[in-house]
Parts: structure tokens; sequence; C-alpha cells
């Protein structure tokens, strides 16, 4: 029952995007930063650990929403990744994102635009031709960093979602944007807090307590 509503929301929203003339931009927005306190002698050698090549790119596989994630031969600064597939009732949706990683001393910062990404539909044609309209414009980014001074991890992301609706949509579109807003910061909140415990415990895995 829930796969039904959900399949006539988005059908809904397929329509109204094909019939409406006048649309109205709505923008998500989210912001978070994590650290993490390493004074403890156990980490006396993270900041080495952490400006390693091999390091910051395991770092990249830290999220959770990642499968696979390869280097771009042919440019040094960019990697592909497969994201975790998205199940839609009768449609499977797999999605490659190419993403932009400045490398420098003590710091990483990942940079992606939704028009880096390719999207792959398994199933139903009908249904793929109405998911892909649904599709927001996504910008994020997210910067990893040792204070060496303060003994400090952190983890800084920003996201932004844009996407239209029509004039008519009975919701107010500040409500929608607080709304969606919130619920989007509560899903980066988690993340970003899985991917610092999992670049900590990788550090532990490289150097065990004696």
């Amino acid at each position: 029952m829930k796969q039904l509503s959900f399949f006539l929301l988005l059908l809904t929203f397929a329509i109204t995007f094909e019939v409406s003339g006048s649309l109205k931009l709505i923008t998500f927005r989210a912001k978070f930063a994590t650290e993490k306190d390493l004074s403890s002698t156990v980490y006396n050698n993270f900041e080495t650990w952490f400006n390693s090549p091999e390091t910051k790119e395991q770092i990249l596989k830290t999220n959770p929403g990642i499968e696979k994630v390869e280097k771009v031969q042919s440019d040094f600064n960019y990697y592909i990744a497969d994201l975790s597939p998205i199940h839609f009732p009768g449609l499977l949706l797999r999605t490659r994102v190419k993403f932009q990683c400045l490398f420098d001393t003590n710091s990483l910062i990942v940079k992606c635009h939704d028009r880096n990404m390719e999207r792959k539909y398994e199933g139903s044609r009908f249904f793929a031709s109405i998911v892909s309209k649904l599709f927001p414009e996504v910008i994020s980014t997210s910067s990893y960093g040792y204070i060496p001074e303060r003994k400090l991890f952190f983890n800084h992301a920003e996201l932004i979602i844009n996407f239209h609706l029509p004039s008519w949509f009975p919701i107010g579109g500040e409500m929608v944007e607080r709304k969606g807003s919130e619920a989007i910061q509560k899903g980066l909140v988690k993340d970003l807090q899985k991917t610092v415990d999992g670049v900590i415990s990788m550090y532990r895995k490289s150097f065990p307590s004696p």
C-alpha cells in the first residue's frame, strides 16, 4: 500500500511538471559541521596518516551511500563513484557521479554537482520516464581537515537542492522549503557523524592501541 501511494505521488508530480506553465523555484539547504578531539596520545600519528594519498582515497569510500570509487585516470582531481541503487515500484535506479577532490596539507575538499551524474534505469520505461522528471539540481561540498595546533579533526558539509513546483501548488513555497530543509538537515547530520566515525575507525585499525 505504501508503494502504491508513493507511485501515485510520483505520477501526480510528473503530470504537474508536464502541464504547468508557471513554476516557482524551491530550494532546500542544509549545513553541518562536526569535530573530533584527537588530543589523546593514541592519535599521535594521525596527521601523517591523514595526509597520505592512500588515506584520502579511502576516506572517499566511507560514505554509506557509495558502493564503489575509482580515480579518473585522465584527471588527477576527479573520481567516479557508483552510488547505492534506489528502488522504486517497478524500477531500479543506478547512479554514477563524477566529483572533484581538492587535496592539500591537512585538508580534503569534495565537490559534486548533479550535471556530472549519469543515471540508468532498470525496469519499466513508463516508470522511468516519470521518475526522470522528478530529479532536482543537487550541489554539495564536503570538507575534511585536521588542525595540528588544536589536534582536531573536522568534517564540514553543505548541501543545496533546487527544483521547481507549479505556482498553484497547494502548499506554500516557504513551508515546503522549511520542511524539506529540515528533513535534509537530519540526513546530513547522520551521514557526517557516520563519516567521521568511519575515518577514526580506519586510523585505529592502522595504528591499534598497544
